[in-house]
């Protein structure tokens, strides 16, 4: 069985899909599928030039048109271990997250690195997440001014690393 949250995401998605396939001027996108730069900080990421990632983390490459604040780690599905660079910058939207420190994989990253306390709304910063497997729970608390829901069983998940 699909759960409800899951139908309700793919529904509105689909209805913004259309939205923007009708708007001819483009301005509007759905969904953006992030690139990774293993080389540190690149073009497309607007970032402080003195920042750098921990070696063997992945830099997100972010197209300047879409919400850093809105992106998940659902494209890096399957990739256990591997650990991947968000920026997120000061004064962030918060969007929806399922866990306390595991999180799910389609959970705001920026959303869950304020969360954790790796940086803040106001701040931003950077936010460095390591793949892991699905869980059979996710439990939901209140942290840094974040409320996380809970969630029951998932297929994948991540943690934030602090560096």
């Amino acid at each position: 069985m699909i759960p409800a949250r899951r139908v309700l995401s793919a529904v509105l998605l689909v209805a913004a899909l259309a939205a923007c396939s009708s708007n001819p001027a483009g301005t509007a996108r759905a969904s953006a599928k992030a690139s990774v730069d293993t080389g540190g900080p690149g073009a497309g990421v607007t970032a402080p030039p003195n920042v750098s990632l921990p070696a063997g983390v992945g830099q997100v490459q972010v197209p300047g048109d879409v919400d850093p604040w809105a992106l998940s780690a659902l494209d890096y599905d399957g990739q256990s271990g591997t650990r991947y660079g968000y920026w997120c910058p000061p004064g962030g939207t918060p969007r929806t997250i399922w866990g306390t420190d595991l999180y799910t994989h389609d959970s705001s990253v920026c959303t869950a690195g304020v969360h954790a306390g790796a940086i803040t709304l106001q701040t931003g910063g950077f936010v460095v997440i390591e793949m892991r497997a699905g869980a059979d729970s996710y439990a939901g608390t209140a942290r840094n001014g974040i409320d996380s829901q809970p969630y029951g069983p998932w297929g994948g998940s991540y943690v934030i690393v602090r560096f």
